[in-house]
Protein backbone atom coordinates (compact mmCIF):
# COMPACT_ATOMS: atom_id res chain seq x y z
CA UNK A 1 0.00 0.00 0.00
CA UNK A 2 2.78 2.49 1.65
CA UNK A 3 4.38 1.50 -2.44
CA UNK A 4 1.63 2.41 -4.49
CA UNK A 5 0.58 5.93 -2.88
CA UNK A 6 5.13 6.56 -3.54
CA UNK A 7 4.03 5.58 -6.86
CA UNK A 8 0.67 7.80 -7.48
CA UNK A 9 2.41 10.64 -5.49
CA UNK A 10 5.46 10.70 -8.24
CA UNK A 11 2.78 10.81 -11.20
CA UNK A 12 1.25 13.84 -9.48
CA UNK A 13 2.56 17.69 -9.19
CA UNK A 14 3.96 18.72 -6.06
CA UNK A 15 3.72 22.20 -5.36
CA UNK A 16 5.33 24.20 -2.35
CA UNK A 17 4.45 27.37 -1.54
CA UNK A 18 8.03 29.43 -1.24
CA UNK A 19 7.00 33.12 -1.27
CA UNK A 20 4.37 35.26 -2.48
CA UNK A 21 3.24 34.98 -5.93
CA UNK A 22 5.78 32.08 -6.63
CA UNK A 23 4.91 28.13 -6.52
CA UNK A 24 7.74 25.34 -7.52
CA UNK A 25 5.77 22.17 -9.15
CA UNK A 26 7.68 19.27 -9.82
CA UNK A 27 6.22 16.81 -12.75
CA UNK A 28 7.73 13.59 -13.13
CA UNK A 29 8.09 11.98 -17.07
CA UNK A 30 6.32 9.34 -16.02
CA UNK A 31 4.84 7.05 -12.80
CA UNK A 32 7.74 4.95 -12.92
CA UNK A 33 9.98 7.65 -13.68
CA UNK A 34 13.13 7.44 -11.00
CA UNK A 35 13.51 11.39 -10.51
CA UNK A 36 11.83 14.22 -11.58
CA UNK A 37 12.18 15.63 -15.18
CA UNK A 38 10.68 19.09 -14.96
CA UNK A 39 11.19 21.54 -12.01
CA UNK A 40 9.05 24.75 -12.68
CA UNK A 41 8.92 27.65 -10.47
CA UNK A 42 5.95 30.13 -11.02
CA UNK A 43 6.05 33.75 -10.39
CA UNK A 44 2.84 36.12 -11.22
CA UNK A 45 4.38 39.37 -13.01
CA UNK A 46 1.42 40.76 -13.39
CA UNK A 47 -2.63 39.79 -13.67
CA UNK A 48 -2.56 37.76 -17.17
CA UNK A 49 1.56 37.25 -17.40
CA UNK A 50 2.99 34.57 -15.67
CA UNK A 51 6.76 33.58 -15.89
CA UNK A 52 7.71 30.14 -15.20
CA UNK A 53 11.28 29.15 -15.16
CA UNK A 54 11.59 25.28 -15.33
CA UNK A 55 14.83 23.01 -14.91
CA UNK A 56 14.53 19.38 -17.30
CA UNK A 57 17.01 17.14 -16.37
CA UNK A 58 16.83 15.14 -19.31
CA UNK A 59 19.11 17.99 -21.49
CA UNK A 60 19.79 19.16 -18.99
CA UNK A 61 17.93 22.35 -20.12
CA UNK A 62 16.71 25.80 -18.36
CA UNK A 63 13.13 27.00 -19.83
CA UNK A 64 12.25 30.04 -19.69
CA UNK A 65 7.82 30.39 -20.50
CA UNK A 66 5.92 33.87 -20.52
CA UNK A 67 2.66 32.48 -20.18
CA UNK A 68 0.50 35.24 -21.47
CA UNK A 69 -3.82 35.62 -21.32
CA UNK A 70 -4.69 38.12 -23.18
CA UNK A 71 -8.28 38.50 -21.61
CA UNK A 72 -6.49 39.66 -18.58
CA UNK A 73 -5.29 43.43 -18.55
CA UNK A 74 -2.34 43.07 -20.69
CA UNK A 75 -1.34 43.65 -23.88
CA UNK A 76 0.80 41.39 -26.59
CA UNK A 77 3.05 43.44 -28.76
CA UNK A 78 6.19 44.05 -31.16
CA UNK A 79 8.86 46.46 -31.01
CA UNK A 80 11.83 47.50 -33.20
CA UNK A 81 15.06 48.71 -31.97
CA UNK A 82 14.59 52.17 -33.47
CA UNK A 83 13.13 53.98 -35.90
CA UNK A 84 15.67 54.42 -38.58
CA UNK A 85 17.57 50.86 -39.92
CA UNK A 86 20.37 49.31 -39.48
CA UNK A 87 18.93 49.51 -35.53
CA UNK A 88 19.85 47.01 -32.91
CA UNK A 89 19.70 47.07 -29.32
CA UNK A 90 19.45 44.47 -26.38
CA UNK A 91 15.92 42.84 -25.74
CA UNK A 92 15.81 44.42 -22.44
CA UNK A 93 16.66 47.99 -23.50
CA UNK A 94 14.13 47.82 -26.54
CA UNK A 95 11.34 46.50 -23.81
CA UNK A 96 12.40 49.07 -21.57
CA UNK A 97 11.89 51.55 -24.44
CA UNK A 98 8.46 50.67 -24.60
CA UNK A 99 7.58 50.41 -21.06
CA UNK A 100 7.16 46.71 -21.26
CA UNK A 101 6.97 43.82 -17.93
CA UNK A 102 8.15 41.16 -20.43
CA UNK A 103 10.08 40.13 -23.46
CA UNK A 104 11.84 37.81 -25.98
CA UNK A 105 13.72 38.41 -28.69
CA UNK A 106 12.40 37.85 -32.41
CA UNK A 107 12.49 37.76 -35.66
CA UNK A 108 15.73 36.99 -37.66
CA UNK A 109 18.39 40.10 -38.58
CA UNK A 110 17.65 40.63 -42.13
CA UNK A 111 20.99 41.03 -43.27
CA UNK A 112 21.35 45.19 -41.64
CA UNK A 113 19.71 45.74 -38.43
CA UNK A 114 16.35 44.97 -39.35
CA UNK A 115 13.43 42.24 -39.20
CA UNK A 116 14.09 39.34 -41.91
CA UNK A 117 10.31 39.10 -42.75
CA UNK A 118 7.14 41.46 -43.19
CA UNK A 119 6.79 43.47 -39.89
CA UNK A 120 3.86 45.72 -39.11
CA UNK A 121 3.35 47.75 -35.95
CA UNK A 122 0.53 49.37 -34.61
CA UNK A 123 -0.80 49.30 -37.88
CA UNK A 124 1.97 50.90 -39.76
CA UNK A 125 4.25 48.48 -42.04
CA UNK A 126 7.72 48.42 -41.58
CA UNK A 127 8.53 46.66 -44.17
CA UNK A 128 6.95 43.30 -46.25
CA UNK A 129 9.62 41.20 -45.68
CA UNK A 130 12.82 40.37 -47.40
CA UNK A 131 11.60 36.68 -46.68
CA UNK A 132 8.25 36.15 -47.40
CA UNK A 133 7.92 33.04 -45.17
CA UNK A 134 5.83 32.45 -41.42
CA UNK A 135 4.15 34.95 -39.77
CA UNK A 136 2.67 35.15 -36.50
CA UNK A 137 0.15 38.12 -35.57
CA UNK A 138 -2.51 38.56 -33.21
CA UNK A 139 -6.74 40.59 -33.78
CA UNK A 140 -6.98 44.40 -32.75
CA UNK A 141 -8.94 42.84 -30.08
CA UNK A 142 -6.50 40.31 -29.40
CA UNK A 143 -9.05 37.54 -29.32
CA UNK A 144 -7.57 35.63 -32.73
CA UNK A 145 -4.64 34.53 -32.90
CA UNK A 146 -2.92 33.84 -36.66
CA UNK A 147 -0.09 31.66 -38.10
CA UNK A 148 0.56 31.34 -41.77
CA UNK A 149 1.99 32.72 -44.57
CA UNK A 150 -0.29 35.92 -45.41
CA UNK A 151 0.97 39.00 -47.52
CA UNK A 152 1.41 41.96 -46.80
CA UNK A 153 -0.68 43.18 -49.69
CA UNK A 154 -0.30 47.40 -50.97
CA UNK A 155 -2.87 49.49 -53.48
CA UNK A 156 -2.06 52.96 -54.69
CA UNK A 157 -5.00 54.52 -56.07
CA UNK A 158 -4.81 58.39 -57.64
CA UNK A 159 -8.15 59.68 -56.77
CA UNK A 160 -7.87 62.33 -59.31
CA UNK A 161 -7.67 59.93 -62.03
CA UNK A 162 -9.85 56.46 -60.33
CA UNK A 163 -6.83 54.42 -60.88
CA UNK A 164 -4.93 52.44 -58.83
CA UNK A 165 -1.36 50.19 -58.94
CA UNK A 166 -0.22 47.31 -57.23
CA UNK A 167 2.83 48.24 -54.57
CA UNK A 168 5.30 45.32 -55.12
CA UNK A 169 7.34 45.78 -51.94
CA UNK A 170 7.50 48.32 -48.97
CA UNK A 171 10.88 48.70 -47.74
CA UNK A 172 12.24 45.44 -48.79
CA UNK A 173 14.42 45.80 -52.11
CA UNK A 174 14.00 47.38 -55.44
CA UNK A 175 11.04 46.88 -57.81
CA UNK A 176 11.37 44.72 -60.71
CA UNK A 177 11.19 46.81 -64.55
CA UNK A 178 7.35 46.89 -64.16
CA UNK A 179 6.66 47.31 -60.36
CA UNK A 180 6.15 49.83 -57.89
CA UNK A 181 7.72 49.64 -54.58
CA UNK A 182 7.17 51.90 -51.87
CA UNK A 183 10.07 53.44 -49.55
CA UNK A 184 9.89 55.63 -45.61
CA UNK A 185 12.37 57.13 -43.25
CA UNK A 186 12.28 53.45 -41.79
CA UNK A 187 13.94 52.01 -44.16
CA UNK A 188 17.10 54.23 -43.44
CA UNK A 189 20.60 53.81 -45.31
CA UNK A 190 19.23 49.96 -45.81
CA UNK A 191 16.30 49.98 -47.66
CA UNK A 192 17.03 53.34 -50.57
CA UNK A 193 14.85 53.70 -53.62
CA UNK A 194 16.83 53.18 -56.73
CA UNK A 195 18.23 55.36 -59.32
CA UNK A 196 16.93 55.83 -62.79
CA UNK A 197 13.41 55.44 -61.93
CA UNK A 198 10.03 57.82 -61.75
CA UNK A 199 9.27 58.79 -58.02
CA UNK A 200 6.21 60.46 -56.22
CA UNK A 201 6.63 61.86 -52.95
CA UNK A 202 3.59 61.23 -50.99
CA UNK A 203 2.60 63.07 -47.87
CA UNK A 204 0.46 62.06 -45.55
CA UNK A 205 -2.78 63.86 -45.40
CA UNK A 206 -5.19 62.00 -43.04
CA UNK A 207 -5.11 59.62 -40.15
CA UNK A 208 -4.80 56.08 -41.10
CA UNK A 209 -8.39 54.68 -40.68
CA UNK A 210 -9.80 50.98 -40.96
CA UNK A 211 -11.79 49.79 -44.03
CA UNK A 212 -15.70 49.77 -43.61
CA UNK A 213 -15.06 45.59 -42.99
CA UNK A 214 -11.99 46.29 -41.09
CA UNK A 215 -9.94 44.03 -43.46
CA UNK A 216 -8.00 46.81 -44.67
CA UNK A 217 -6.23 50.17 -43.06
CA UNK A 218 -6.15 52.98 -45.45
CA UNK A 219 -4.81 56.61 -45.50
CA UNK A 220 -4.48 59.37 -48.18
CA UNK A 221 -1.47 61.19 -48.83
CA UNK A 222 -1.01 64.05 -51.38
CA UNK A 223 1.57 64.78 -54.17
CA UNK A 224 4.24 66.78 -53.29
CA UNK A 225 6.15 66.10 -56.38
CA UNK A 226 6.65 63.36 -58.71
CA UNK A 227 10.26 63.56 -60.68
CA UNK A 228 11.42 61.21 -63.09
CA UNK A 229 15.40 61.46 -62.52
CA UNK A 230 18.60 59.70 -61.83
CA UNK A 231 19.16 60.51 -58.36
CA UNK A 232 17.02 58.81 -56.04
CA UNK A 233 14.08 60.25 -54.63
CA UNK A 234 14.54 60.19 -50.61
CA UNK A 235 12.02 60.37 -47.76
CA UNK A 236 12.53 63.50 -45.16
CA UNK A 237 10.83 62.52 -42.39
CA UNK A 238 8.44 59.82 -41.14
CA UNK A 239 5.02 61.34 -43.01
CA UNK A 240 6.72 60.57 -46.30
CA UNK A 241 6.07 57.71 -48.61
CA UNK A 242 8.08 57.51 -52.00
CA UNK A 243 6.92 55.40 -54.71
CA UNK A 244 9.62 54.36 -57.09
CA UNK A 245 8.97 52.38 -60.26
CA UNK A 246 11.26 49.92 -61.85
CA UNK A 247 12.20 52.04 -65.08
CA UNK A 248 11.14 55.02 -66.38
CA UNK A 249 9.46 53.33 -69.35
CA UNK A 250 6.97 51.15 -68.23
CA UNK A 251 3.56 51.33 -67.57
CA UNK A 252 4.16 51.85 -63.37
CA UNK A 253 6.44 54.53 -64.29
CA UNK A 254 3.43 55.74 -66.96
CA UNK A 255 1.04 56.22 -63.93
CA UNK A 256 3.18 58.14 -61.85
CA UNK A 257 4.10 60.91 -64.47
CA UNK A 258 0.44 60.92 -65.03
CA UNK A 259 -0.19 61.82 -61.22
CA UNK A 260 -0.89 65.56 -60.31
CA UNK A 261 0.99 67.68 -57.94
CA UNK A 262 -1.80 68.76 -55.22
CA UNK A 263 -3.32 65.51 -55.72
CA UNK A 264 -4.67 62.54 -53.77
CA UNK A 265 -2.94 59.58 -53.71
CA UNK A 266 -4.87 56.46 -50.92
CA UNK A 267 -2.52 53.84 -49.64
CA UNK A 268 -4.23 51.15 -48.44
CA UNK A 269 -2.45 47.71 -46.91
CA UNK A 270 -3.86 44.41 -45.52
CA UNK A 271 -2.44 41.35 -44.63
CA UNK A 272 -4.29 38.67 -46.48
CA UNK A 273 -6.08 37.21 -45.21
CA UNK A 274 -6.29 38.64 -41.65
CA UNK A 275 -8.70 41.28 -40.46
CA UNK A 276 -8.65 43.14 -37.58
CA UNK A 277 -4.62 42.99 -38.16
CA UNK A 278 -2.29 45.70 -36.80
CA UNK A 279 1.10 43.77 -35.53
CA UNK A 280 2.56 40.78 -37.40
CA UNK A 281 6.08 39.52 -36.49
CA UNK A 282 7.78 36.77 -38.79
CA UNK A 283 9.94 33.58 -37.83
CA UNK A 284 10.79 30.06 -39.12
CA UNK A 285 10.31 27.46 -39.20
CA UNK A 286 7.15 26.37 -38.03
CA UNK A 287 7.23 24.35 -34.86
CA UNK A 288 3.47 23.09 -34.46
CA UNK A 289 0.73 23.40 -36.98
CA UNK A 290 -2.85 22.29 -35.69
CA UNK A 291 -1.66 19.91 -32.38
CA UNK A 292 1.04 18.48 -34.67
CA UNK A 293 5.14 19.11 -34.45
CA UNK A 294 6.19 19.56 -37.78
CA UNK A 295 10.09 20.95 -36.80
CA UNK A 296 12.29 19.51 -39.30
CA UNK A 297 15.00 17.58 -37.63
CA UNK A 298 17.20 18.10 -40.38
CA UNK A 299 18.19 20.95 -42.16
CA UNK A 300 21.43 20.85 -44.37
CA UNK A 301 22.85 22.76 -41.06
CA UNK A 302 24.32 22.93 -37.98
CA UNK A 303 20.79 24.98 -37.25
CA UNK A 304 18.76 21.92 -36.35
CA UNK A 305 20.85 21.08 -33.77
CA UNK A 306 20.97 21.77 -29.98
CA UNK A 307 20.98 25.28 -30.42
CA UNK A 308 19.85 27.70 -27.51
CA UNK A 309 16.21 28.95 -28.76
CA UNK A 310 13.04 31.51 -28.80
CA UNK A 311 9.76 31.06 -29.88
CA UNK A 312 6.33 32.05 -29.46
CA UNK A 313 2.79 30.15 -29.47
CA UNK A 314 -0.62 29.81 -28.57
CA UNK A 315 -3.54 27.56 -27.69
CA UNK A 316 -6.50 28.58 -29.71
CA UNK A 317 -8.85 27.15 -27.44
CA UNK A 318 -8.03 29.12 -24.71
CA UNK A 319 -5.95 32.08 -26.18
CA UNK A 320 -3.33 31.94 -23.77
CA UNK A 321 0.50 33.10 -25.74
CA UNK A 322 3.38 31.42 -24.73
CA UNK A 323 7.06 32.83 -25.40
CA UNK A 324 9.57 30.46 -24.47
CA UNK A 325 13.20 30.30 -24.25
CA UNK A 326 15.52 27.82 -24.22
CA UNK A 327 19.36 28.58 -22.86
CA UNK A 328 22.08 26.27 -24.56
CA UNK A 329 25.73 25.87 -25.15
CA UNK A 330 26.58 25.07 -21.52
CA UNK A 331 26.81 22.20 -19.21
CA UNK A 332 23.48 23.05 -17.16
CA UNK A 333 21.64 23.94 -20.48
CA UNK A 334 22.74 22.54 -23.88
CA UNK A 335 20.07 23.50 -25.47
CA UNK A 336 17.58 21.88 -28.08
CA UNK A 337 16.60 21.02 -31.68
CA UNK A 338 13.73 22.23 -33.04
CA UNK A 339 11.44 18.94 -32.61
CA UNK A 340 12.87 18.93 -29.24
CA UNK A 341 11.68 22.64 -29.34
CA UNK A 342 8.33 22.01 -30.55
CA UNK A 343 7.40 19.69 -27.94
CA UNK A 344 7.44 22.28 -25.17
CA UNK A 345 5.25 24.16 -26.95
CA UNK A 346 2.38 21.16 -26.58
CA UNK A 347 3.56 20.73 -23.33
CA UNK A 348 1.70 23.75 -22.67
CA UNK A 349 -1.56 23.10 -24.71
CA UNK A 350 -0.08 25.06 -27.75
CA UNK A 351 -1.70 24.04 -31.38
CA UNK A 352 0.41 26.34 -33.03
CA UNK A 353 4.08 27.61 -32.67
CA UNK A 354 6.67 29.37 -34.18
CA UNK A 355 10.65 29.58 -34.23
CA UNK A 356 12.26 32.78 -33.73
CA UNK A 357 16.17 33.91 -33.83
CA UNK A 358 18.28 32.03 -31.76
CA UNK A 359 21.80 31.10 -30.28
CA UNK A 360 23.67 33.73 -28.81
CA UNK A 361 20.38 35.97 -29.49
CA UNK A 362 17.90 34.24 -27.11
CA UNK A 363 16.70 36.37 -24.21
CA UNK A 364 13.89 36.54 -22.19
CA UNK A 365 13.23 39.63 -19.25
CA UNK A 366 10.92 40.02 -17.18
CA UNK A 367 9.50 42.69 -15.19
CA UNK A 368 9.92 40.71 -11.50
CA UNK A 369 7.86 41.94 -8.68
CA UNK A 370 10.33 43.88 -6.44
CA UNK A 371 13.21 43.70 -8.65
CA UNK A 372 12.22 45.72 -11.68
CA UNK A 373 12.97 44.46 -15.52
CA UNK A 374 15.82 42.10 -15.80
CA UNK A 375 17.03 38.98 -18.18
CA UNK A 376 15.52 36.19 -16.46
CA UNK A 377 17.28 33.67 -18.81
CA UNK A 378 21.44 33.35 -19.56
CA UNK A 379 22.29 34.34 -23.06
CA UNK A 380 25.13 32.04 -24.20
CA UNK A 381 27.90 35.10 -25.14
CA UNK A 382 27.15 35.78 -21.55
CA UNK A 383 25.49 38.77 -22.61
CA UNK A 384 22.62 40.05 -24.07
CA UNK A 385 23.01 40.31 -27.76
CA UNK A 386 21.82 43.60 -29.97
CA UNK A 387 18.88 42.44 -31.64
CA UNK A 388 16.35 44.35 -34.60
CA UNK A 389 13.14 43.54 -33.20
CA UNK A 390 11.23 41.51 -29.78
CA UNK A 391 7.96 40.00 -29.04
CA UNK A 392 6.60 42.36 -26.31
CA UNK A 393 4.05 42.00 -22.96
CA UNK A 394 2.83 45.54 -21.92
CA UNK A 395 0.84 46.70 -18.84
CA UNK A 396 -2.79 47.46 -19.80
CA UNK A 397 -3.52 48.84 -23.49
CA UNK A 398 -1.14 49.59 -26.30
CA UNK A 399 -0.61 53.49 -26.02
CA UNK A 400 1.25 53.80 -29.06
CA UNK A 401 -1.91 52.30 -31.23
CA UNK A 402 -3.06 55.40 -33.38
CA UNK A 403 -6.16 56.37 -31.87
CA UNK A 404 -8.26 56.52 -35.53
CA UNK A 405 -7.63 52.70 -35.22
CA UNK A 406 -8.34 52.24 -31.75
CA UNK A 407 -11.52 54.06 -31.89
CA UNK A 408 -10.48 57.63 -30.45
CA UNK A 409 -10.52 60.48 -32.57
CA UNK A 410 -8.95 60.60 -36.12
CA UNK A 411 -5.75 62.33 -35.05
CA UNK A 412 -3.03 62.80 -37.50
CA UNK A 413 -0.20 60.89 -36.71
CA UNK A 414 3.15 60.33 -38.57
CA UNK A 415 4.46 56.58 -39.40
CA UNK A 416 6.31 56.48 -36.95
CA UNK A 417 3.87 55.67 -34.51
CA UNK A 418 6.21 52.72 -33.85
CA UNK A 419 9.38 52.79 -31.57
CA UNK A 420 9.10 55.31 -28.98
CA UNK A 421 12.61 56.25 -30.04
CA UNK A 422 15.91 55.13 -30.98
CA UNK A 423 16.45 53.02 -28.46
CA UNK A 424 19.67 53.51 -26.61
CA UNK A 425 22.65 51.47 -27.83
CA UNK A 426 26.15 51.24 -27.46
CA UNK A 427 26.09 48.60 -30.20
CA UNK A 428 28.44 48.07 -33.60
CA UNK A 429 26.06 47.51 -36.27
CA UNK A 430 28.67 45.35 -37.87
CA UNK A 431 29.58 43.68 -34.69
CA UNK A 432 26.27 42.83 -34.23
CA UNK A 433 25.35 41.41 -37.69
CA UNK A 434 28.73 39.71 -37.19
CA UNK A 435 27.71 37.53 -34.41
CA UNK A 436 24.68 36.78 -35.96
CA UNK A 437 25.97 35.53 -38.74
CA UNK A 438 28.53 32.91 -37.62
CA UNK A 439 25.61 31.63 -35.09
CA UNK A 440 24.22 28.32 -36.00
CA UNK A 441 21.22 28.68 -33.73
CA UNK A 442 20.83 32.62 -35.64
CA UNK A 443 21.18 34.01 -38.67
CA UNK A 444 23.96 32.55 -40.58
CA UNK A 445 22.63 29.06 -39.61
CA UNK A 446 19.42 29.49 -41.20
CA UNK A 447 20.74 30.90 -44.36
CA UNK A 448 23.08 28.06 -44.43
CA UNK A 449 19.76 25.93 -44.28
CA UNK A 450 18.23 27.85 -46.55
CA UNK A 451 20.66 27.79 -49.41
CA UNK A 452 21.06 24.10 -49.24
CA UNK A 453 17.45 23.53 -49.72
CA UNK A 454 16.65 22.72 -46.09
CA UNK A 455 13.46 23.78 -43.97
CA UNK A 456 11.15 22.90 -46.97
CA UNK A 457 12.77 26.04 -49.12
CA UNK A 458 12.46 25.94 -52.52
CA UNK A 459 13.96 28.59 -54.48
CA UNK A 460 16.93 31.47 -55.03
CA UNK A 461 18.13 32.74 -51.65
CA UNK A 462 18.31 37.05 -52.78
CA UNK A 463 21.91 37.98 -53.14
CA UNK A 464 21.87 39.39 -49.61
CA UNK A 465 20.72 36.84 -48.05
CA UNK A 466 22.96 34.30 -49.83
CA UNK A 467 26.26 36.35 -49.02
CA UNK A 468 25.32 35.39 -45.58
CA UNK A 469 25.07 32.07 -46.15
CA UNK A 470 28.84 32.11 -47.77
CA UNK A 471 29.88 33.88 -44.78
CA UNK A 472 28.94 31.66 -42.58
CA UNK A 473 29.98 28.31 -43.81
CA UNK A 474 33.13 30.30 -44.57
CA UNK A 475 33.79 31.24 -40.87
CA UNK A 476 33.01 27.37 -39.97
CA UNK A 477 35.69 26.21 -42.35
CA UNK A 478 38.11 28.47 -40.54
CA UNK A 479 37.11 27.45 -37.29
CA UNK A 480 36.88 23.58 -38.40
CA UNK A 481 33.35 23.77 -37.20
CA UNK A 482 30.92 21.86 -39.50
CA UNK A 483 28.17 24.25 -41.61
Amino acid sequence: MMNGNRRRLRALAVTLMVGAGMTTTMLTASPGAARTRYTTTSIKIADGLTLLKVKDSRGPNRIRVLRIDPAKAVTIDVGLAGKVWPAYAPTSSIASAYGAIGAVNADFNGGAGRPLHAFLEDGTVATSGVSRRWIYGISDDETVNHMGYPRVRTDALDETRNRSKPVAAWNAGSPDTDELAAYTSQGGTVERPPKDACYARLDADSAPLWTTDHVAIEREYVVAEHPCQHDALLPTDAKEVILASGSQTSTKAQWLKALAVGGKVRLTWEVTGWPDMLDIQGGMPLLVENGNVVAPAHCGSSFCDRNPRTGVGYNSKTNRVYYITVDGRMSTSVGMTLPEFARQFTRYGCDWALNFDGGGSTTMVAKIPGSGLQVVNKPSGGNERPVPSVMLVLPGSDAGEPKSLSGGSAMLAGLAGMAPATVPCACDPEAALRAAIQDPGSTGGLMAALASGGLGFRGTLPPALRAIAERYVAARELSGQPA
